[in-house]
């Protein structure tokens, strides 16, 4: 996902889905590389995926890092480095970025990154494997997947 959906979200749009997935998310991100007190970076613009990993890591007591959107590939390894981020969630792209290219160039000089997934790439559905089909379509990055979904309201 290179850009945005500019589809507003409330909070109550689908707070449900939001625990459901995140909590899937949280548990798969347990499995794969990060725990309580692990850094997991997030290297993207405002979407959707963006809020389930920050709702990701705080289930599991991670540190998310937000990295700059606009970073290139030196500034992105000092960040890497210097945040001993563990695992990194990416966009694949971002205007002129491709941002798997740039992780490839820096990753061989960033020893505490174990593991990337890019949103909206094979790695992004390992994350989103075990929730409930209906809930990850539900937050496909497609805009209009989501299209005339009534608002849940929150829980009391």
């Amino acid at each position: 996902m290179s850009e945005p959906a500019h589809e507003k979200l409330s909070y109550a749009h689908g707070i449900g889905d939001t625990e459901l997935l995140g909590d899937t998310i949280g548990r798969n991100l347990d499995r794969a590389v990060a725990a309580h007190g692990d850094r997991v970076g997030i290297w993207a613009v405002n979407c959707p995926e963006w809020v389930l990993v920050q709702y990701a890591t705080a289930r599991i007591g991670a540190v998310m890092v937000t990295i700059n959107p606009a970073y290139r590939a030196h500034e992105v390894e000092f960040v890497l480095n210097q945040a001993g981020i563990s695992l990194l969630v990416a966009s694949l792209s971002h205007r002129t970025s491709d941002y798997r290219a740039l992780v490839d160039q820096v990753r061989a000089d960033c020893p505490d990154l174990r593991a990337v997934h890019y949103i909206g790439d094979p790695s992004w559905d390992e994350l989103t494997a075990a929730a409930p089909a209906v809930t990850r379509r539900s937050w496909s990055t497609s805009a209009s997947a989501r299209r005339g979904r009534r608002s849940r309201q929150p829980r009391r």
